[in-house]
């Protein structure tokens, strides 16, 4: 599952990822927020948390990850991640 995260500015979209992440996620949850980012913003952070209870995710949102980034290469969009663990 993605969840969308809200309270980050406008040039950086957040996201977090709770048992298993599948393609139809990415493409409904991950890639419309990151491409109306970019149609604001000239460069695009994009952030995800790992969450406890991470499963794995599916060959075709890999696939739609790698796409992405492909795509707007040329607009320069960096990704900041982070890993969490157990507390």
């Amino acid at each position: 599952m993605i969840e969308h995260l809200q309270g980050f500015p406008g040039n950086t979209v957040g996201f977090a990822c709770k048992g298993h992440v599948t393609a139809r996620e990415y493409e409904s949850v991950l890639g419309p927020r990151v491409d109306q980012a970019l149609e604001a913003h000239d460069k695009v952070r994009v952030y995800h948390r790992i969450d406890d209870g991470f499963e794995g995710i599916d060959p075709g949102a890999v696939r739609d990850d790698i796409k992405t980034g492909m795509q707007h290469r040329r607009q320069e969009m960096t990704q900041a991640c982070e890993w969490t663990s157990a507390r």
